[in-house]
């Protein structure tokens, strides 16, 4: 009898231990998935980041800045691409493709997207779309900006382009920018002035490489926002500049770049 018991009794103490292990596991992979998720964040809660949603019949750009408490939504009625984005010059940290048009209001955008996940194609995550949930439903209704406007109407579009996306952070630091076109594509550098120039940057230099180089790369004096802002959106490296140049940053766009805009 007591060997009886002494077996069920271990076989319960190794169905226990083996459950322990198991919870222990399920516990262990929720902390690596949390800590993955926070990784792929990309908004960080302090700087401005703007958000643009392709949907059918219009395109909005909302944008929300931290350091000055304000949420700005730009909608442009026709249909939008990536590619136009970039020849608009519009700064965006964030392309979202939805299946279907959204008529969500500004304070509620990022919420409504949170839960519409499922239908659109996106690089955020959840957490990035809990936190710009979070700050826009914050926003006074004083600090709230919005427009509309027609793909078709330059001049406005121009006008906003370069006023309503501009990173406060990249303005206060000032650096000078030098762009260098080492591609075969004639204006890509002027285009990329023009893009860099919204988001508040000072190009102080666009000119033409006497060669074409294969590889695109950012060279800066002294790292900065400014210098990780641009390597993010133009998915461009950086790297320290060993030679004297009157630039703080200088962007060299190469041929694996040459689809920029």
């Amino acid at each position: 009898m007591r060997s009886k018991k002494k077996n069920k009794s271990k076989s319960t103490n190794l169905a226990l231990y083996f459950i322990l292990l198991i919870i222990s596991i399920f516990f262990i992979s929720v902390i690596f998935k949390v800590f993955d998720t926070l990784g792929k964040s990309k908004f960080d809660g302090k700087n401005r980041f703007t958000v643009a949603v392709l949907n059918t019949n219009y395109s909005d750009f909302v944008s929300v800045s931290p350091i000055d408490g304000t949420i700005t939504k730009l909608r442009i009625k026709g249909p939008l691409n990536t590619s136009d984005i970039l020849n608009l010059s519009i700064p965006t940290d964030s392309i979202i493709m939805s299946q279907s048009d959204q008529d969500a209001k500004t304070k509620s955008f990022f919420l409504e997207l949170m839960f519409s996940k499922n239908k659109t194609k996106t690089d955020l995550t959840i957490i990035d779309l809990l936190r710009l949930s979070i700050f826009s439903n914050g926003v006074n209704k004083e600090k709230t900006i919005e427009k509309t406007i027609s793909v078709k109407n330059d001049r406005d579009l121009g006008l906003f382009s370069s006023t309503l996306f501009t990173d406060t952070v990249i303005s206060k630091e000032k650096k000078n920018i030098q762009i260098t076109n080492a591609t075969n594509i004639s204006g890509l550098g002027n285009k990329l002035a023009k893009y860099i120039t919204n988001m508040g940057g000072i190009v102080v230099l666009v000119n033409t490489s006497s060669k074409e180089q294969e590889i695109s790369k950012i060279l800066f004096t002294d790292d900065s926002y400014t210098v990780d802002k641009l390597s993010k959106r133009l998915n461009i490296p950086k790297e320290k500049n060993k030679d004297v140049s009157i630039s703080d940053i200088v962007i060299i766009v190469g041929e694996d770049r040459s689809s920029l805009f």
